[in-house]
């Protein structure tokens, strides 16, 4: 999946000017943006994530290294990066960048933890049936049968959801997020090499290079699927049988009659007590709380009928 996103990048890498003394700064914060989608996506294997964390950390912190390597080729250089070294210094996140990554490398694995929380729900709209902290060594298969376990007449509910959400840290850097503190990280590395093709390569290297075409005129930031989500730490599981569920979507694109719309309005009466004001179509937000509101309706209909 990361390879798709990775993709995605508006900057083509293989047909970019080698000879820019930046272009292997800019290969080695694409091997970044690779290790965090990894590290993002293995966010429910304990194993597998501090494999990838730390993969990410020790590769994030070899940007500026890369970049310092190639300094006698960037005209300024020295007057240029000491700024930026005065900013990164006062950044509690770039600070801890530096000491996890010598953990890493000297000591071991970070000393990191994963806040679990489980919670049953057997109503689409009301409060969860049951809401526990949960002890977060084990996978969060294992998590999810131990907890089914536990639940009795599990035949009388209708809805029977389980839903475990996780959230790792490091002791190091308590209460912060670890994706969002690479991302952090990964956003730094990524406007001091925007201002570094802005201020120290000559016009002509300049022009030929894809990365400065693409970012030295915008203030871009970093890709959408790089970006920590409640979603993406969150797993779903049916109570009854134990298997994790996934989202699956899927592109419709019948015309609806006018005849459809009548079913519609028929079958779903309260819809038409939705009005369109207050949710311009000119607002995202407020047009993505108006499709909500479509949603609970039918979603109440349905489960009315069992």
């Amino acid at each position: 999946m990361w390879h798709f996103f990775r993709s995605k990048l508006k900057y083509d890498m293989k047909n970019t000017n080698k000879t820019c003394p930046l272009f292997p700064v800019e290969k080695r914060l694409l091997d970044c943006f690779t290790l965090i989608m990894q590290t993002k996506l293995n966010y429910f294997d304990p194993d597998k994530f501090r494999l990838s964390l730390n993969n990410a950390i020790q590769t994030l912190r070899t940007v500026t290294f890369v970049l310092q390597k190639h300094k006698s080729e960037l005209m300024g250089f020295d007057g240029w990066y000491r700024p930026w070294q005065d900013l990164m210094g006062k950044d509690q996140i770039l600070k801890w960048l530096v000491v996890a990554r010598n953990t890493i490398v000297k000591q071991g694995d970070l000393d990191t933890f994963s806040i679990a929380r489980a919670t049953v729900i057997e109503s689409w709209d009301g409060s969860p049936m049951m809401e526990m902290k949960v002890k977060a060594s084990n996978s969060t298969s294992d998590i999810a049968e131990s907890i089914r376990g536990k639940i009795k007449n599990k035949e009388r509910l209708v809805v029977g959801l389980l839903k475990i959400e996780r959230r790792w840290v490091d002791s190091l850097l308590p209460g912060k997020e670890l994706i969002e503190s690479l991302m952090h990280v990964y956003d730094s590395l990524q406007s001091i090499l925007i201002d570094a093709h802005s201020n120290l390569l000559s016009l002509e290297i300049s022009k030929n290079c894809n990365f400065d075409k693409h970012f030295g005129k915008s203030s871009i930031k970093p890709p959408f699927c790089l970006i920590a989500q409640d979603w993406d730490r969150t797993m779903w599981f049916d109570l009854f049988t134990g298997d994790a569920l996934n989202c699956e979507t899927h592109r419709e694109d019948k015309v609806l009659t006018v005849e459809d719309a009548d079913r519609i309005s028929a079958h779903y009466p309260e819809i038409a007590k939705i009005k369109r004001e207050g949710y311009s179509v000119e607002s995202l937000e407020k047009r993505a709380k108006f499709f909500f509101e479509h949603a609970k309706v039918i979603l109440k209909t349905e489960m009315s009928r069992f």
